[in-house]
């Protein structure tokens, strides 16, 4: 097969046009950016993108030395996109809330080139890393003074615009992770979707509070094992490392460390690591499955309480972040689910479709008994759980925010995003 990206001569085209080999170097990072979404960094390779582009390996190397720096260019796009969106948006005249609008559809556009989800930036070279830092920086500040303008003129109200912007990346970034470019999903109708939840959590509301009496889910320790059970203790000590290895994961990354890395990092022997797990992917595996036993207690225990569908999610909502909080968390980083074995995977993905199918119950039965308004339910519950699967990302014990501020800042965007008028 005959190779169709060619190194090209230099273009002779106005100033400013972009050159033939910058279009087919773009042409390489769409797909890149593609591979990356649909099987995962640790599945990507640049064989897999020279296939999706019907070329050679080869092919590739005009335009990317190695993997890391193709990765790097496709993360740099997404920091690069996502920077324009708000940083045109903060330049537009009208209401805070106008340019808050302005900037998720423009986030969402279908004129943007595939951008990739911004995975383990921890793979990279040091130098790659820092300037990634910088962009991820500069977008985060940029929307923080965006909410906050938002907040000065009135025309939205929240807590702490810093903990909602959280919660707004984690939402528009993870659709990078779900959405299919070939399916029946169009970019414009989510954008409107989540325009309506979000200005409807936000905007100014002239009616009672909501209730505060909802407390999360919170799990009691296991008793101490008796001294001369070995079999329990042994369980016990393997739960421990278990927790240990997703708080390493969601720290590190998967790909750009060994099994030796992580023993190191936990402070233990290599072989005292491989008594427990054969391999660093069972490791991340095993973590899935702590964090599926311990969500499936949680959803189980919200759905016993005989309320309605609105503090059924709020209860969710307040869990998670407890659970994230606790010695019980955290919660795994559902973005590295592509890094298992398929057999893994699978079984990893047919639990988290059950559990969101609980979690589905209990938007359909908000909008049964009235307690969540009239909307789109299937694109206010993926932005809810890209708000969730986000908290492992920035949640951690380094950072400052306590439990309670964090939930309270969900609850605020989420729920008043949810719940009817009552005047």
């Amino acid at each position: 097969m005959a190779d169709r990206i060619r190194p090209a001569e230099k273009a002779k085209g106005r100033r400013g046009r972009p050159s033939h080999r910058e279009d087919r170097a773009n042409e390489v990072l769409d797909a890149a950016a593609r591979v990356l979404n649909a099987q995962g960094l640790t599945n990507t390779s640049l064989e897999a993108v020279a296939a999706s582009l019907g070329v050679t390996k080869s092919a590739l190397y005009y335009y990317f030395r190695n993997k890391q720096e193709l990765v790097f260019k496709c993360y740099l796009r997404s920091c690069e996109v996502a920077c324009a969106a708000v940083e045109k948006s903060l330049g537009e005249e009208g209401t805070g809330r106008d340019r808050l609008e302005s900037y998720i559809r423009r986030q969402i556009s279908p004129d943007n080139p595939p951008v990739a989800f911004v995975g383990e930036i921890e793979f990279l070279e040091p130098q790659q890393r820092d300037s990634l830092r910088i962009w991820v920086r500069r977008h985060h500040e940029a929307l923080v003074q965006l909410l906050e303008e938002s907040t000065r003129d009135g025309s939205l109200v929240m807590p702490a615009p810093n903990l909602v912007v959280y919660s707004l990346k984690g939402a528009l970034n993870w659709m990078t992770v779900w959405f299919d470019p070939g399916g029946p999903l169009d970019r414009q109708d989510i954008a409107e979707a989540f325009i309506d939840l979000f200005m409807f959590g936000l905007a100014p509301r002239d009616q009672r509070p909501l209730r505060q009496a909802i407390q999360p889910v919170r799990l009691d320790p296991p008793p101490e094992p008796l001294a001369f059970d070995r079999a329990e203790h042994a369980s016990r000590r393997r739960d421990v490392l278990v927790r240990a290895g997703s708080e390493f994961f969601n720290e590190n990354g998967f790909d750009n460390c060994t099994l030796e890395d992580i023993a190191g990092g936990l402070g233990i022997s290599r072989s005292a690591l491989y008594h427990y797990v054969s391999s660093k992917e069972y490791l991340l595996y095993a973590g899935f499955v702590r964090s599926l036993d311990i969500t499936e207690i949680i959803l189980k225990n919200v759905d016993s309480f005989n309320e309605e569908g609105c503090r059924k999610i709020e209860r969710t909502i307040r869990s998670a972040v407890e659970l994230q909080a606790s010695q019980a968390g955290p919660i795994a980083n559902y973005a590295r689910l592509k890094s298992l074995t398929q057999e893994h995977a699978s079984e990893v993905r047919d639990r988290s479709n059950a559990l969101e199918a609980r979690l589905a119950g209990f938007f359909n039965r908000g909008l049964t008994d009235g307690s969540i308004r009239p909307l789109d339910s299937r694109m206010a519950r993926l932005a809810l759980l890209g708000a969730i699967n986000w908290l492992p990302r920035w949640f951690t014990p380094a950072v400052s925010f306590d439990a309670d501020s964090v939930a309270a800042n969900l609850v605020h965007l989420f729920i008043h995003g949810l719940v009817p008028r009552r005047l």
